[in-house]
Formats: structure tokens, sequence, C-alpha cells
């Protein structure tokens, strides 16, 4: 084991082990709450990776279950340790609960496959279009808060420069690179910025972006935006993230929904342009951008 396993990462190693060594002992989450003296919601909730467990529990847990190999437990400790570190803890006033739990998942993640409909993807966001789209969701919003906001996403961007990072698939609706955010200064320069910066990110290893352009006609990713993450363990489920006017939901072990919105994104890649053509799309895009604010001066 490395000597800084990532946080995330470690917390859904501990999370899977823990859940494998109980059903190994043939115990229920009710009789390990019984047995630990702990509320079954305790048991729930340490299980999906959404508390830590210290070091004195995770040991009595693992005397319940049988389990005495030394090296083991000393891995698994070091996983718990690890998993308690939470580098979004800083931005949690300005996250919701389950884009927390997104976030964390993202970063442990192998490939992330992220569908949207009318806006750049977070991590495809130049810093002005982050303020321009927080500047427009928030209005009324203090600037010491918006500001944080836009941490939060510098933050979540550094998995980009990660060694290991995960393989990213964008796909794009084009009505999303159409958009002139920031139009209101009247100048497409802020989306003719956003645009080259998600040209040269396509550009790096593991980063594949895809436009599905108007011509393509009426497509199922018109229901929504939406995020599936994969993980290098094959025994590990996938993560759905679905979010809407209603807010945001990370859903996890519903393999056949999963499964679905998978097809989803596998059909939306063959209808969108090859990850080759992105250069040229953006350039016709980028014109046509050009064109617009013009008319719109007159």
């Amino acid at each position: 084991m490395s000597d800084g396993p990532d946080p995330a990462l470690a917390r859904r190693r501990l999370m899977l082990t823990l859940r494998g060594f109980r059903s190994g002992a043939g115990a229920t989450q009710t009789e390990v709450a019984a047995d630990m003296e702990w509320s079954q919601s305790k048991v729930v909730r340490v299980e999906n990776g959404e508390v830590g467990i210290s070091a004195t529990d995770l040991r009595a847990l693992l005397s319940f279950y049988g389990v005495t190999d030394h090296d083991t437990i000393d891995e698994l400790l070091a996983l718990a340790r690890a998993a308690r570190k939470q580098p979004f803890a800083p931005f949690a006033d300005v996250l919701s609960g389950d884009f927390k739990r997104y976030l964390g998942y993202e970063a442990a993640a192998q490939t992330v496959y992220h569908f949207e409909l009318s806006v750049i993807p977070g991590l495809l966001q130049t810093a002005a279009y982050t303020r321009a789209v927080i500047q427009m969701y928030n209005p009324d919003e203090p600037e010491p808060r918006r500001r944080k906001r836009e941490e939060l996403k510098a933050k979540r961007q550094e998995l980009l420069d990660r060694d290991e990072r995960p393989e990213l698939w964008f796909i794009l609706d084009e009505g999303a690179l159409r958009r002139l955010v920031g139009a209101e200064a009247g100048s497409p320069a802020l989306m003719l910025e956003q645009l080259d910066h998600i040209v040269a990110l396509a550009e790096r290893p593991r980063c594949h972006v895809q436009v599905v352009r108007f011509d393509a006609g009426a497509h199922p990713g018109m229901a929504g935006p939406f995020a599936v993450l994969e993980f290098a363990d094959s025994s590990d489920e996938r993560i759905l993230y679905l979010e809407n006017a209603n807010g945001d939901v990370t859903i996890r072990d519903a393999t056949e929904l999963t499964a679905r919105y998978l097809d989803v994104f596998r059909e939306l890649q063959d209808r969108a342009t090859p990850p080759g053509k992105l250069r040229d799309v953006m350039s016709e895009i980028k014109a046509a951008l050009v064109v617009d604010a013009e008319a719109a001066r007159r």
C-alpha cells in the first residue's frame, strides 16, 4: 500500500471490504449494531462510506468478523486513517451532501462518463466561465461565498493534473457550446476562451470530448445531464450522478438503472462527433459565435 492513499479511494475500499467481511461472517447489519452497541444507522453509514471509523471501533468490528491477520488489520487501519481526510471539508457550507459524496467518488474513479446538455462540465470550465455561472445561479449571494464556490471548482480541477487521474469521457450537447455565457459584456470573448480551453484539455492524455451536433436531431440525453463512474476493481459498483432543477443525487447500488444510463452514453457516443474532430467543430462554433455577437451589437 502507498504511504498516502487517496481519501476517496481509501473510503470506498474500506467500505467494500467491511461489507465483504460482514457478508462472509453471515451477519446482518442489525446483528452488528447489537454486538457493537451502535445504532443500526451507524452501521449503514460506515458501510456506505458516509462516516469515518475510529481505530478502536475498527479493531472491535474486525474482531467480531473474525479477522485476525495482522497485515490485513494494519492495512485496514491505514485505509481508515486516509479515509478520514476530507479534502473538500473547507467547502462544506457551499456543497450539498450528494455533491460532496460525488466529488469523493469522482476522485477515486478509474473512468468518468459525463454528459452535459446546457452548461460546460465543471472539470472543463475556465475561471471566467465558472465566475459567470456562479453569478447567474446565485445573484444575491455574498461575495465571500461566491469566491468560495470558485475556490471549490479550482480544487476539484486539481484532478486534471494528477498523474493517476481517471479516464475522462465528456459528451456535450452543441447548445452548451453555443450559449453565450458572459455575453452581457457585449463580447463573445469569454466563450471563445472557454472553447479553446476545452480543446487544450482534450489534447491531454486520458481526456476525450465529443459534441452532439444540432443536426443529430432528438437524442436520449435531452432528458438531462448525468455522470457514470467506474472503478478499477470490477467488484465495485458503478456510481450514477443525476442533476436537475430539484437538486442533485448520487445513486449507489442501482445496477440496472446505472447500466441504462451507461447505454444512453454509448448511444450518444455513436451520435456525437469523433474526439479527433473536436478542433474543427470548435473552430466552426467559434466563428458562429463571433457572427452572432456582431449581429447582436447592431
